[in-house]
């Protein structure tokens, strides 16, 4: 029985090191229809995004998706780099930056875009913004805005922008809602496992597994 009762406790522990990511943050069910442009006719923008305080007490943030809104007819790809930073005036220090490349985008089309394996630790409250490059010709780009967060809150009436390196806060097109996001995390103390872990602890489960079975013979 003893065996038994060590195998059970190893697959919980398994589990648990593989099933403690939350939403922490998520302002994706509910499309204002709204569309703040990286370009338009009257101004451009470098950064497009939010400031944003985080549900839960998870703050190991391990993902995070956002939606880009090509308002073309055109399709094709572009480079989307994700910024975190500390809440300031309106942005502070930098606490991390994120790359994907070559993402594909049609006409009239927002793709969610995913980051992964983020493993950055941040506080309560932060800002994230978006940047994009190497546009292809004829897409025109911009952050897509919802009507609130489900988790976590911001304000829906601001937006967070940068021209070149210059970041400022200003009203939201209309006001109808905050920059699509969400952002997942895993509790501070007890980050995401090196793979390492995960065989060690799934190769234990197995002897284990062996071991009750020897006994039953």
């Amino acid at each position: 029985m003893s065996y038994r009762y060590c195998f059970l406790a190893t697959l919980a522990l398994v589990c648990a090191a593989t099933g403690r990511a939350a939403t922490v943050y998520d302002n994706t069910t509910t499309d204002s229809g709204d569309v703040f442009p990286y370009t338009s006719g009257f101004s451009s923008y470098s950064q497009i995004g939010d400031t944003v305080t985080l549900a839960g007490t998870n703050r190991f943030l391990t993902s995070a998706q956002i939606q880009l809104f090509n308002n073309s007819l055109n399709s094709g790809t572009y480079d989307a780099t994700l910024y975190f930073w500390q809440v300031g005036s309106p942005v502070g220090g930098l606490l991390g930056s994120f790359t994907r490349t070559g993402i594909s985008i049609g006409a009239f089309g927002f793709p969610n875009v995913d980051f992964t394996n983020l493993n950055l630790t941040v506080p309560d409250s932060l800002v994230f913004t978006a940047a994009v490059s190497n546009v292809s010709a004829g897409l025109h780009l911009g952050m897509g805005l919802y009507t609130g967060p489900t988790f976590g809150s911001s304000n829906p009436g601001t937006l967070i922008t940068a021209t070149g390196q210059t970041f400022s806060q200003g009203v939201a097109g209309n006001g109808l809602g905050n920059s699509y996001l969400r952002l997942t995390a895993d509790p501070v103390t007890s980050s995401v496992p090196e793979p390492s872990t995960f065989s060690m602890t799934g190769g234990a489960a197995l002897l284990l597994l062996c071991a009750v079975r020897r006994r039953k013979r």
